[in-house]
């Protein structure tokens, strides 16, 4: 409050909308705003995938061993760890304990739906770490993180699959993600699930895609959202230097 006056800030988060580029055929416990590593009962051994994987920041392992629980048991990581959420949401405001309000453009419907869809959902399998997406993702956070600009193209007009060539090749099916504003684990993985405000929910598809076997995470300051993400997700990837394919 100020000179009688209460100002309410609201915080604006921003996707790209996901890219796939793809070759020929082929009420519960509280919600834990940042990593979930200490919640009981998920076999982190396994989960853990990135533990060991030196290249990359504490959160940017933590974003890998998210987006296991989430593909390997969609059901339980909605009722542990996603659904807790919906208790922050009002009308169109999603307001944490202590923080500053985030306008949705959906509400509580995108949660409700992505609620839904993980109750239904199988596996699909565990992402492994990869150096060279994770390089590439790093690329674009960098680029991006001087420019404040947002979306999948690079300032050399590169794409997500030129960028993962840089470092070895990729093969199948290749997928970038991108989220900005959030700065925890938890809080990137949930809200590319939910999804709000894209129709085509292509965010949350692509991390329930099975045929995604590898990633590579970077996360990074944002002139204008002040935290960025991207996650960069392969079906198939070898680690080495290749020529990057033309643009398609």
């Amino acid at each position: 409050m100020f000179f009688g006056i209460v100002f309410l800030c609201l915080v604006f988060f921003h996707f790209a909308p996901p890219e796939i580029l793809g070759q020929s055929s082929d009420r519960a416990p509280k919600f834990s705003p940042g990593g979930t590593e200490a919640d009981p009962g998920w076999d982190l051994s396994a989960l853990h995938t990135a533990r060991t994987a030196g290249y990359l920041k504490d959160l940017e392992k933590q974003v890998i061993l998210e987006l296991n629980k989430v593909r390997s048991d969609p059901s339980r990581y909605a009722r542990a760890l996603l659904f807790p959420q919906g208790r922050y949401y009002s009308d169109q405001k999603l307001i944490y304990p202590g923080e500053v309000p985030i306008l949705t453009q959906e509400g509580i419907k995108a949660f409700d739906e992505c609620y839904k869809t993980l109750m239904k959902a199988g596996s699909a399998g565990l992402l492994t770490p990869k150096e060279g997406l994770a390089r590439a993702a790093r690329d674009h956070a960098i680029d991006q993180g001087k420019t404040g600009q947002t979306g999948h193209t690079g300032r050399d007009r590169s794409d997500v699959s030129i960028r993962a060539n840089r470092y070895g090749k990729w093969g199948g099916k290749i997928g970038e993600n991108i989220q900005y504003g959030h700065s925890a684990a938890a809080r990137i993985v949930s809200s590319l699930l939910i999804d709000d405000g894209v129709p085509t929910r292509g965010h949350r598809k692509i991390i329930l895609d099975p045929l995604f076997r590898h990633a590579g995470v970077a996360s990074g300051p944002h002139p204008k959202f002040r935290h960025m993400c991207v996650l960069v997700f392969a079906a198939e990837y070898s680690e080495g230097k290749a020529e990057a394919p033309q643009k398609r």
